[in-house]
């Protein structure tokens, strides 16, 4: 008896010491800004999976049984944590996130057509990474009854997200209980991971509801014996195809799933063969419209395909990407975080540090039980829905592991009760102060995420640009201000974010094309003009400021003072926008414009100073562009030209090459005082996504600096 005594002594400090050398672990994991802290944080997190292992395998209850809680208890949970979800997803929505960006604002500016236009989507939407139009439909059924405001096109998105709860809290409470499925749900309320992506209108928050719809109605129907659960499952994950490319990797969850349960109970698999194989017949006819555009595509999708890293690993020859993106991705939680400014800031790990630590305790604790129902469900949920970020050759895809949230919480959730059953038993005499140490732990990883996310996230310099900040600036501003016409440069008038918010005040907003302009009369309808220029156009202001002395500057700037968007009010009436000198402009979408048959544009610039494709009348490359005319020198010496711009360029004075670059640059010439020909060219081949910068500048003798060639100094319009 002394010697079990002293046996069962010892082991029960196995589980004080497993939290402490988790908490170590996670402490030094955090310093991610001092390197040498990795392998001393998984040295110590080895350590507590060690102990912890030792000292539930000593144990001979199960911890992962529940005893029955009263309803009424389970109810009142369930509905605080609800009520602390739409809390927390609606808090503040008006100023977070600050702006609408352009994936959330597109969709939503589709719908408003399909509502006030008769305007009828394709079946795919390429502007947005090729997913199905069903957004815009449900977005344009969500418009009917609520105004298209920001604040109503976030709420859209928290619907679904607080909507996958009670699917998610049903699934884990069918595979465990109440307790750890409630628990579950806390990790998922209050993590900061669903947080950003319940907030900000990003259509993957839909793949946590489809998925666990399936999951949870696949579960009740294996436990009641009826077909009817069955085809409700085949309903949502019929509807999860159609969302987000992420849910892809679903079905591949859903075949491990059967095979498990036919394993488990093959005669009871078998008697509902017939009601599963017509749910299955059900969900490929839904789907049999998005599978006839994959087979005719001959892929899972354009953005797949893209994205690939198979397609890296071959071209490199080497297996490194993978192993790299692994490593990457594994290191996310509780390390280096992701590095897209929207999602997440200063690569701060996504997860709050007793989330991350139980977390890893967890899945200890799941690969270990791993034949068990529900932590082969987790394990597997984990493993499939974390392919879409693994198998991608772009960074950290936290935003496509959405589907892989929920078993995190679920692993942090079944590492705590594992924890605190352990220690009550060994420690009765402590079983308040541990109640109140778990409840402590908690508290603390709610209060974390809330001040990473609403203080520390919302405050970051990144973070609060990334969405689109401009154009929701120039979009808000023509809401502010109805007694004034505005004149937006394409980088704003093309945007998806000024057309969604602007969508009822199109009457007032007309494109800024100073070519087309040229001799134009302005709209007067109204009090006010103002001409709204996009950042890096300074020297076009100063030319239109030139046209308009009696205007007002008011610029929208940064935190550091850089101007992000310039605004030129001018009082009404305003004469036409005339100027009588410039570069003839020639534009070809299929090579030269001066051989080509196909130019498409001819018009004259008043100076060479471009931020957007846009600017050039095209939305997309191939472009090639001329410009033709004179330039007036104004004394005798060396000039430097400089092209500023990532695309091929040449500079042609007096019929002689000045510059010719694949990627801009720069070239000196002698030039005597008078007029010269000149001849720009500009080929941009591919690379939709990066904007067109081009600008040409000189630097006259005795200059300190470069500057845009100005208006004055080209030869009049032909």
């Amino acid at each position: 008896m002394e010697r079990v005594k002293r046996k069962n002594t010892s082991v029960s400090w196995l589980f004080p010491a497993a939290l402490v050398f988790a908490a170590l672990g996670q402490w030094l994991m955090a310093q991610n800004h001092v390197p040498a802290t990795l392998f001393p944080a998984l040295a110590f997190y080895g350590l507590a999976l060690y102990f912890g292992w030792t000292a539930l395998r000593s144990e001979k209850a199960e911890f992962l049984k529940e005893k029955a809680m009263p309803a009424r208890v389970e109810w009142v949970f369930f509905s605080l944590l609800l009520a602390l979800a739409a809390f927390l997803r609606v808090y503040k929505l008006d100023e977070i996130p600050s702006g609408v960006y352009l994936d959330a604002s597109g969709p939503a500016l589709y719908a408003l057509k399909m509502l006030h236009e008769g305007f009828h989507p394709p079946f795919m939407l390429p502007a947005f990474a090729a997913n199905p139009s069903y957004l815009v439909y449900l977005l344009a059924f969500w418009f009917r009854w609520f105004s298209p405001t920001p604040e109503h096109l976030f709420l859209f998105y928290v619907f679904f997200a607080v909507a996958a709860l009670p699917l998610v809290y049903w699934t884990f409470r069918q595979l465990t209980g109440p307790r750890t499925a409630l628990l579950t749900l806390y990790f998922i309320v209050v993590m900061r991971w669903h947080l950003v992506f319940s907030r900000m209108g990003f259509r993957g928050i839909q793949v946590p509801f489809y998925m666990f719809g399936t999951m949870a109605f696949f579960l009740y129907g294996l436990k009641q014996r009826k077909a009817w659960p069955f085809f409700a499952a085949a309903l949502f994950f019929t509807g999860g195809l159609y969302t987000y490319q992420a849910f892809k990797a679903f079905p591949l969850l859903l075949v491990l799933l059967l095979v498990y349960e036919w394993h488990r109970d093959p005669k009871a698999f078998k008697a509902l063969l017939r009601p599963l194989l017509a749910s299955v017949f059900l969900g490929f006819a839904l789907a049999a419209p998005l599978v006839q555009y994959w087979v005719q595509q001959g892929s899972l999708g354009t953005r797949e395909s893209e994205l690939f890293i198979g397609k890296t690993v071959v071209e490199q020859n080497s297996l490194q990407p993978l192993v790299d993106k692994f490593l990457q991705t594994a290191l996310m939680f509780n390390r280096q975080g992701e590095e897209q400014p929207r999602h997440n800031f200063k690569n701060h790990r996504i997860l709050d540090d007793v989330t991350g630590m139980f977390f890893v305790l967890g899945l200890g604790l799941a690969l270990w039980k791993r034949t068990e129902r529900s932590c082969y469900y987790a394990l597997c949920g984990f493993a499939v829905m974390s392919l879409p970020g693994l198998l991608s050759n772009e960074v950290t895809q936290s935003h496509r592991m959405l589907g892989a949230l929920p078993f995190v919480a679920f692993f942090a959730s079944i590492a705590v009760l594992s924890w605190q059953r352990g220690m009550e038993e060994r420690f009765p005499s402590l079983r308040p102060w541990l109640r109140g140490l778990v409840v402590g732990l908690l508290l603390f990883a709610a209060v974390d995420n809330f001040k990473t996310y609403f203080v520390d996230q919302a405050g970051d310099y990144d973070c609060w640009r990334d969405f689109s900040i401009e154009a929701t600036t120039v979009g808000e501003t023509v809401l502010k201000h109805p007694d004034t016409v505005y004149y937006l440069s394409p980088a704003f008038y093309q945007h998806f974010t000024v057309q969604y918010l602007d969508y009822f005040e199109s009457n007032r907003i007309h494109p800024l094309d100073l070519g087309q302009m040229n001799g134009q009369p302005l709209d007067n309808q109204l009090h006010r003009v103002c001409f709204v220029l996009d950042e890096g156009k300074s020297p076009t202001l100063d030319f239109l400021k030139g046209l308009y002395p009696n205007g007002t500057e008011k610029p929208f700037k940064d935190r550091y003072g850089k101007t992000l968007a310039f605004f030129y009010d001018i009082p009404g009436p305003v004469k036409p926008l005339s100027y009588p000198k410039g570069l003839e402009r020639g534009e070809s979408t299929t090579g030269d414009p001066d051989s080509s048959r196909a130019a498409f544009g001819r018009q004259v610039d008043p100076l060479i100073n471009f931020t957007n494709i846009g600017d050039l009348g095209v939305s997309h490359p191939p472009v090639w562009v001329v410009w033709r005319g004179k330039i007036r020198i104004p004394q005798s010496g060396p000039y430097v030209f400089f092209i500023f711009s990532r695309d091929p360029s040449e500079l042609d004075l007096d019929r002689r090459t000045v510059m010719a670059a694949t990627q801009g640059g720069k070239g000196e010439a002698r030039l005597t005082a008078g007029w010269h020909s000149l001849v720009l060219r500009c080929h941009r081949e591919s690379n939709p996504d990066v904007a067109l910068d081009f600008h040409l500048l000189w630097k006259k003798p005795g200059d300190p600096q470069y500057s845009v060639v100005p208006n004055s100094a080209f030869g009049p319009v032909p």
